[in-house]
């Protein structure tokens, strides 16, 4: 009896024993499957964040190769929609010296009876995305509340370069669907931003390079590459246009006697009469020294004759205004006018042309104007 006793609580210990071995081991199967679980999501989740990534540098990308602000917008906007689906987006400009523009990406699913108003007020004082300069989310759960927002759920992302205010992105969200990354939104944000700034450096670059820094007036390198393209546009259109050579008559007496400041002055009285008496579509451009050149497209060369003269006249009336002829007597203009295709079809055809007749006018006694040979 004592053996049987004795069997039996030995089996009963073994019994007890492995089911704690068994209940240790199911806690440790389902610990291993907890930990499995978490890093299958956290593998979903790298793998959604390594593609929301790969699309934000697609999307810098694509910014960085915009031609103008009005592309980068767009770029800007299809960033946007990838970025936080299911919401309709707006772009307000905020510059006085740059026309209102919106743009909706009705492309994504926006309608006329459904677009999402943007800041009315795109000053930093009203816009709190603007003063805070980062993406402003409303309604917000802190105590600031932007004046505009209303009840809806908005995000604003203000676009800044150096400083100075761009605009303001406008997106109205669902509310179920306000939920987000701000650290990626704030990433998304920083690249449009960037975008812009490096479109501006690079505009402002150009407009150096192709302005004559006395007179603000397109310098040689603009000019001729406004003729050629003017010869390509009118040779499409079996068109004709005028070009004319202008030179300051007595202009390095003014240089010589009483410096280069007062030359500038000159420089840009000649500046400023043409932008009066010209057509809107019409070109000055200063080529270097005192001379300069006058584009004129889509006229006669009698048309061009009376528009070129009312210049010169217009230019010796300004000159005894400002006192230039009480220090200079002499200075006026000559003009050399030819016109496409009569004296050339290449730009360097006209520009010789041009010449010539100029040096005419010179030879003629200076102010004056010479069209044939």
């Amino acid at each position: 009896m004592e053996e049987g006793g004795a069997e039996e609580e030995n089996i009963l210990l073994v019994e007890g024993i492995l089911g704690e071995i068994q209940g240790r081991l199911q806690d440790v199967l389902r610990d291993i499957a907890q930990r499995e679980d978490l890093c299958r999501r956290e593998v979903r989740r790298l793998v959604g964040r390594e593609r929301k990534l790969r699309r934000l540098a697609q999307s810098m990308e694509s910014m960085l190769r915009a031609a103008d602000e009005e592309e980068l917008v767009r770029v800007s906007l299809e960033a946007l929609n990838r970025f936080l689906p299911h919401v309709r987006c707006r772009f307000s400009k905020a510059k006085a010296d740059i026309p209102h523009v919106d743009l909706w990406n009705r492309d994504f699913g926006a309608t006329e009876d459904s677009v999402v108003a943007g800041c009315e007020d795109t000053s930093p004082g009203a816009c709190l995305a603007l003063r805070l300069e980062r993406p402003f989310v409303s309604p917000n759960r802190g105590t600031l509340r932007c004046q505009g927002a209303g009840d809806e759920c908005k995000i604003c992302i203000p676009v800044l370069v150096d400083g100075a205010v761009v605009g303001v992105f406008t997106l109205l969200l669902a509310e179920q669907k306000a939920e987000m990354n701000e650290e990626e939104l704030g990433l998304l944000a920083n690249y449009i931003s960037m975008a812009f700034t490096r479109l501006r450096q690079i505009n402002s670059l150009l407009t150096l390079s192709l302005t004559d820094p006395v007179t603000q007036l397109p310098n040689r390198r603009f000019a001729v590459l406004a003729l050629e393209r003017e010869i390509r546009r009118s040779e499409r259109a079996s068109g004709s246009f005028a070009l004319a050579a202008l030179d300051i008559d007595h202009f390095k007496q003014v240089n010589d006697r009483y410096g280069h400041a007062e030359g500038d002055r000159v420089l840009s009285l000649l500046g400023k009469v043409g932008k009066q008496v010209l057509r809107g579509g019409d070109l000055l451009a200063r080529l270097g020294g005192d001379e300069f050149l006058v584009l004129l497209p889509e006229i006669s060369e009698e048309a061009a004759k009376i528009a070129l003269e009312r210049f010169r006249e217009s230019f010796g009336q300004a000159v005894h205004a400002a006192g230039v002829r009480d220090l200079a007597p002499g200075v006026a203009l000559s003009v050399g006018l030819v016109t496409f295709p009569a004296h050339g079809r290449r730009a360097e055809d006209l520009l010789a042309a041009a010449d010539r007749r100029l040096y005419q006018a010179k030879e003629c006694g200076r102010d004056c104007l010479v069209a044939t040979s």
